[in-house]
């Protein structure tokens, strides 16, 4: 399901609703959470404030507002399709899909959820749990250090939000010595509020930092493929 599937069936099926004077407010569930997004409008300029809300609870969470020219605004939504189709077109040229494992949460240990997988798969790589990212609960995409050792990540990535992600701690990990991505030391960082949190942030910076990651990995991979290939001919060639 593609992302602006999912915003319009968060639309038609959100659990809290609000809003600000005339002003209705779309919601998309993030998990626990619904992001309500409030516009308002003043001749050529527009506010967009932002809100992370906690469905169980109704506790806000974070919240931010953006001011824009209306033309920034759509300068915004090309931005964000022209990030989108480059991821694409990049993708498609990669010598290499890498396995990627995208973790939230380190402990318990959770798994990316749907648009962080989407994105993983948009710049190129391949969602070790894609098979748990549909799950809208944190709970429900808990995973064991064994099912990630047995699903062989090339990639590790790590947004583990409200604190800083550490890399050493991941390669610690009982086992994690084993892994593709800790044997050659492709573990790493994406600042949470780059794609974790609501907003074109996701879209734009996010999937950049997951393209960067992802495409220097499969240039790495391929280039061992190829160099572990010449040195097993060359050793066939010294026996004959």
């Amino acid at each position: 399901m593609s992302i602006a599937e999912r915003n319009e069936i968060g639309q038609k099926s959100c659990l809290i609703g609000r809003a600000y004077g005339d002003e209705p407010i779309k919601l998309i569930p993030l998990s626990d959470w619904g992001s309500a997004v409030e516009v308002r409008r003043d001749g050529d300029r527009v506010r967009i404030t932002a809100e992370l809300i906690e469905a169980r609870t109704d506790q806000h969470l974070w919240t931010d507002s953006y001011d824009r020219d209306l033309r920034d605004i759509l300068s915004l939504q090309s931005q964000v399709a022209a990030a989108i189709a480059n991821a694409r077109s990049h993708a498609a040229r990669l010598p290499f899909r890498p396995k990627v494992y995208f973790e939230e949460w380190d402990d318990p240990m959770i798994s990316g959820i749907a648009w962080v997988s989407e994105l993983i798969e948009i710049a190129g790589g391949i969602d070790v749990f894609a098979d748990l990212a549909h799950c809208k609960s944190a709970k429900d995409r808990i995973v064991t250090g064994d099912q990630v050792i047995a699903r062989e990540p090339d990639v590790i990535v790590g947004s583990w939000c409200g604190k800083k992600f550490r890399p050493e701690k991941v390669m610690n990990r009982a086992g994690f010595d084993e892994l593709p991505a800790v044997r050659h030391g492709a573990v790493f960082e994406i600042k949470s509020p780059l794609i974790l949190q609501p907003g074109p942030a996701a879209l734009t910076d996010g999937l950049a930092a997951l393209e960067g990651i992802i495409g220097n990995a499969a240039a790495a991979i391929h280039h061992r493929r190829r160099a572990d290939q010449h040195n097993r001919r060359f050793r066939e060639w010294r026996h004959d």
